[in-house]
């Protein structure tokens, strides 16, 4: 059923997809882009491809998202809102940010109005925890980047 979504989505945006053989090959990737004509598609498929070519970001199968920028806007098209989740920048600092400099060993110290938030030898300041963390969070993150690949604790 997996690779049939793949399949679906790679003809509809004329992507690369890997597929694989129930015998494990690995099947070639089509070079040639076919166009779905709009009588062929329907539902989530058919509203991805009305807004296809406009940045558009996500699946047309599970749903996406294009940024209006004269509104400064962010659109989120999904055929079902429960598999839609905002997270707004407060709860990213507050909550997120905590959590991963806690996990991390971070220490905080308040001097004044600004607060600085220590992790594993890498401070930041901010003007409050939820800011310093995620300053040292980052910082942390780069530096664990130059000296080796990683995801990153946010990721």
């Amino acid at each position: 059923m997996d690779n049939v979504r793949k399949a679906m989505d790679a003809l509809l945006s004329c992507g690369d997809v890997d597929l694989m053989e129930p015998s494990g090959k690995k099947l070639a990737a089509r070079e040639e882009c076919f166009v779905t004509p709009p009588e062929s598609l329907s539902g989530m498929p058919l509203v991805y491809a009305t807004y296809e070519g406009s940045g558009v970001v996500g699946s047309p199968t599970a749903g996406f998202a294009y940024f209006v920028e004269k509104n400064d806007t962010l659109v989120v098209i999904s055929a079902d809102r429960t598999r839609v989740r905002h997270i707004s920048q407060e709860q990213i600092m507050q909550t997120v940010a905590m959590r991963v400099a806690q996990s991390l060993g971070a220490s905080f110290l308040v001097h004044g109005t600004q607060v600085l938030c220590n992790i594993k030898g890498v401070s930041q300041t901010g003007e409050t925890y939820g800011e310093a963390a995620l300053r040292a969070i980052l910082a942390f993150e780069r530096a664990e980047q130059d000296g080796q690949a990683s995801g990153g604790p946010l990721r």
